[in-house]
């Protein structure tokens, strides 16, 4: 359960920190100094593991966003449009797991190591996958309602609450449907 709890705290991390920072050092200064805190994070996960996880290519995809995000200031909610792109790029991978035929679930748990999904085939999970299809969805949703109707602060709570505590959610409703189909 440790390992879980380290996960959640370290997914909820650079989003915390952010906000933190916007509010006394700007936008642009921000997104750089959670970037690089994030970049350093991924490094040391990658040497730590000697091996690419799903996380860390999960992890590199939104880094990659979040650095365009940088030099997208002057009109602040440009800061949101490679967010918005990579939840399509997001998208993009989820979709491509459902045409192979693969749980989006079990690609996203694999580096959770939990004996209760290794039990579960990519078969099994599939009516998950809606789910997270669902998921990807509303985040696309939120970002470009929130684009049109909201403030960058407003945004920001939008964006947050539909990423990490949804995903969270997310993969909690996952967990349940496993654990009912193993009973």
């Amino acid at each position: 359960m440790n390992k879980v709890i380290k996960t959640i705290v370290r997914m909820m991390t650079p989003s915390v920190l952010f906000l933190v920072l916007y509010k006394f050092l700007g936008l642009q200064l921000s997104v750089l100094i959670t970037c690089a805190i994030s970049f350093l994070l991924l490094l040391l996960d990658v040497f730590k593991e000697k091996r690419i996880t799903n996380s860390a290519i999960i992890g590199a995809i939104g880094l990659a966003f979040q650095v365009v995000s940088a030099f997208c200031v002057g009109y602040e909610k440009l800061y949101y449009v490679p967010a918005l792109v990579q939840n399509c790029v997001i998208m993009f991978l989820v979709l491509s797991l459902c045409i192979q035929s693969k749980s989006v679930f079990l690609y996203v748990v694999k580096d959770f190591d939990f004996k209760i999904f290794k039990k579960m085939s990519d078969e099994e999970l599939l009516p998950l996958n809606y789910l997270w299809v669902a998921f990807c969805l509303l985040k696309i949703f939120a970002k470009v309602s929130g684009m049109v109707a909201l403030d960058f602060i407003s945004m920001y709570w939008l964006v947050f609450l539909f990423g990490t505590p949804l995903n969270l959610i997310t993969i909690v409703l996952s967990y349940f449907y496993v654990k009912k189909k193993l009973n």
